[in-house]
């Protein structure tokens, strides 16, 4: 279950059948598409590839990271319980910005706190929007006359988070699927979703980070169930 908050509230909720049919979430589509990872992700491929059809595992020659992930499927099925829920991978509590604080200050908060997101909140603490450290400068800007001016940049520290955040802002549920959250950030390109409680409070953060973290720990991911 997802819901969407915006601006005016809460837009719409349902599966990710019902968000795709939403004008509102359609407008979330970004306009840069996912790039590919390079001959690495090939390379990493074909040895899994292998490894799934019972050859030899080419760990020679591999990244010490890709080594150890393809390992575990060499090794006994973890008997714990696999992962399928949004609430055993989401990170708890989530750090949230306010409607009104300036870029400046947003800015220097989240690289404080190694973090490139965070949902915005409204003043009655409900999300209201998401804010992406990597939107804040936009392509239209590479390369522009105005890139190296002063000014700009004077400008764009004094204004506020409402101005540059990315609303309305779909939200997942504990209870999600791990699978629809996956489909729904690649649909709409996005690093994480907030994580609301029933009262529709923000109870914490789930990203594509947390996804990758959860694969290389026991208990596998259950993405298929």
């Amino acid at each position: 279950m997802f819901t969407v908050y915006g601006l005016a509230g809460r837009v719409v909720s349902g599966d990710i059948e019902q968000l795709a049919r939403s004008d509102a979430v359609q407008s979330l589509a970004r306009v840069r598409a996912a790039t590919a990872v390079g001959r690495g992700a090939e390379v990493a491929g074909a040895a899994l590839e292998r490894v799934q059809a019972g050859g030899p595992t080419p760990f020679g020659g591999l990244p010490a990271g890709i080594r150890q992930a393809l390992a575990q499927y060499e090794e006994p099925p973890s008997r714990e319980q696999p992962l399928s829920q949004v609430r055993a991978v989401m990170s708890s509590p989530a750090f949230c910005l306010p409607l009104q604080m300036s870029i400046d200050d947003a800015w220097q908060a989240l690289q404080q706190r190694g973090l490139s997101q965070a949902p915005v909140l409204g003043a009655d603490g409900r999300p209201v929007g998401l804010l992406l450290r990597g939107e804040l400068l936009p392509p239209s800007l590479m390369g522009s006359a105005d890139l190296p001016n002063p000014w700009h940049w004077q400008h764009l520290l004094t204004e506020t988070v409402q101005e540059h955040m990315l609303s309305p802002v779909p939200c997942a549920s504990p209870q999600t699927s791990l699978r629809q959250l996956a489909r729904l950030l690649l649909e709409l390109h996005l690093p994480g979703l907030p994580v609301l409680d029933e009262a529709g409070a923000v109870q914490g953060f789930v990203s594509r980070s947390d996804l990758l973290k959860a694969l290389v720990h026991e208990p596998p991911l259950d993405l298929w169930g």
